[in-house]
């Protein structure tokens, strides 16, 4: 299934996850909150990372790119890779 994640479109799951990431993100670009931080957003994004399995998708992801990026064969400025989630 093909998501729009930006247009808001997409699994409800994902897009609680990426709302959570950028929350994150703000916290500690601003100080507001350290790495570390132990807030309710924070607990629920370690749940969703694991539940999501991201850190096993964002690993194929780079399994793919190095592939790519390793290979003679494929000498290109660019790629356009679409990832299927079977999960």
């Amino acid at each position: 299934m093909i998501q729009t994640l930006k247009d808001s479109l997409g699994d409800d799951k994902w897009l609680e996850f990426f709302k959570l990431v950028s929350i994150a993100f703000a916290d500690l670009e601003s100080g507001k909150i350290s790495i570390n931080a132990d807030t309710d957003d924070r607990q629920k994004l370690r749940e969703m990372t694991r539940d999501l399995a991201v850190i096993e998708k964002l690993n194929a992801f780079a399994v793919s790119v190095e592939h790519f990026s390793s290979t003679t064969e494929h000498i290109a400025d660019y790629y356009l890779l679409m990832l299927e989630s079977f999960s």
